[in-house]
């Protein structure tokens, strides 16, 4: 029996971290955790509703100047990650997260 096909939720992109009205958007969600929890709420409602099998934060690139990164998203981000995964193990179904990370060995 072939393994079934895991389909999972993309929130973010390069383009999200564009100058412009999203370039702050994830920043803003890590450093409140009000924010957090009604985007929680309303990523879970929406992957159960639609039977998704988790979500990919794609971040680009938390602290990074040139894509409208702070210095504190670099703590706020490991909070953020943190706190979604306990909500999404809090609902009893074996939810996948994945992100993008970069690699500073890449960008010498």
């Amino acid at each position: 029996m072939r393994p079934r096909t895991k389909c999972k939720a993309a929130i973010g992109g390069w383009a999200m971290n564009d100058p412009g009205p999203t370039q702050k958007t994830f920043s803003d969600l890590a450093k409140s955790t009000t924010a957090q929890d009604a985007f929680f709420d309303s990523l879970i409602s929406f992957m159960q509703t639609h039977n998704f099998d988790g979500v990919d934060l794609d971040w680009e690139y938390p602290v990074a100047d040139d894509r409208g990164g702070i210095a504190a998203d670099f703590d706020n981000y490991v909070t953020l990650l943190r706190r979604l995964r306990a909500r999404l193990n809090a609902t009893g179904r074996a939810y996948g997260l994945t992100l993008t990370l970069v690699c500073e060995a890449m960008r010498l």
